[in-house]
């Protein structure tokens, strides 16, 4: 194969991996939600926050319109029989800033804000209320290395599934990196980050039901399947590599953090994950 047609599916193989991550950025459910609102004809962009990591309270604001004299905080623990809680909204460098509790790793606010024109008037900023979850912060010698070797496996993923395509025959060369980066970042970084976020080191199946977990189960299993059952160089080995390709594509293709791990704050529920608590220690969390 010539050095410019190698480049070119590296080339490839890389825009595409870019695309997917694009994907996963805009429809992740903790990335932050943008929107806008209109004011005197003016269009008004802002973002809500969907994540906190670390300690202490997330603040939350939005510019403030030519016509808008002022806004509330709604908001209440998500999964929980609690009543609604207001706060007003302080004017700070031209933007209406409130700040939502801190809550436990995996606990989650629901909130909306209202804002108040000149009319006296009062609107609902988003149509739905907005969920945020919190998590206790990751350390960037865990974090980055768990992203480098989760972007390296997506890469080469795509690059063993050009091989097939174009028949080039080395796409179980690429499927092993594919697979030893996913391991690494997968099954050793991401437990340890999944430990330093929300204090467990897995929890999905046999567990409970994070999806994350279960996609890097799924992904593990069929790389396995492919690897094992490719060892001899047959003529079948290259659409073991496509099946392993397109699991993994599959899962890369669902939304990052979807169906996450979350604390259920009412007494006697049980929690998604791993978070299966007593009612006394519930209690004890909620005091």
């Amino acid at each position: 194969m010539s050095m410019g047609k190698n480049i070119a599916l590296w080339i490839g193989a890389l825009v595409l991996m870019l695309i997917v991550y694009t994907y996963q950025k805009w429809t992740g459910p903790t990335y932050p939600l943008k929107s806008s609102y209109l004011s005197s004809g003016e269009e008004i962009k802002f973002k809500l926050p969907r994540s906190h990591p670390g300690e202490g309270d997330q603040e939350v604001s939005v510019p403030k319109g030519k016509d808008i004299v002022g806004g509330r905080l709604q908001f209440r623990r998500y999964k929980s029989y609690d009543d609604f809680s207001s706060s007003q909204m302080e004017l700070k460098d031209g933007e209406l800033l409130a700040y939502l509790p801190h809550l436990r790793a995996a606990g989650k606010h629901m909130y909306k804000i209202f804002l108040t024109n000149s009319d006296g008037e009062e609107f609902p900023l988003t149509e739905d209320f907005v969920i945020i979850r919190f998590r206790d912060a990751v350390p960037a010698i865990v974090l980055y290395p768990h992203i480098f070797f989760m972007f390296f496996s997506m890469w080469f993923t795509f690059r063993a599934g050009m091989e097939v395509f174009f028949g080039i025959g080395k796409e179980y060369k690429f499927a092993l990196i594919a697979a030893a980066c996913f391991f690494i970042g997968g099954f050793i970084f991401g437990p340890i980050m999944q430990k330093y976020a929300f204090g467990e080191y897995w929890t999905g199946w046999p567990f409970g039901g994070d999806l994350t977990d279960n996609k890097s189960l799924t992904a593990a299993i069929a790389w396995a399947i492919t690897l094992i059952a490719g060892l001899k160089d047959t003529a079948y080995r290259k659409y073991l590599v496509l099946f392993a390709v397109v699991v993994q594509i599959g899962i890369f293709l669902i939304p990052h953090s979807m169906l996450g791990s979350e604390y259920d704050f009412r007494p006697g529920q049980e929690q998604t994950g791993s978070f299966n608590k007593s009612n006394d220690k519930l209690n004890q969390i909620n005091q």
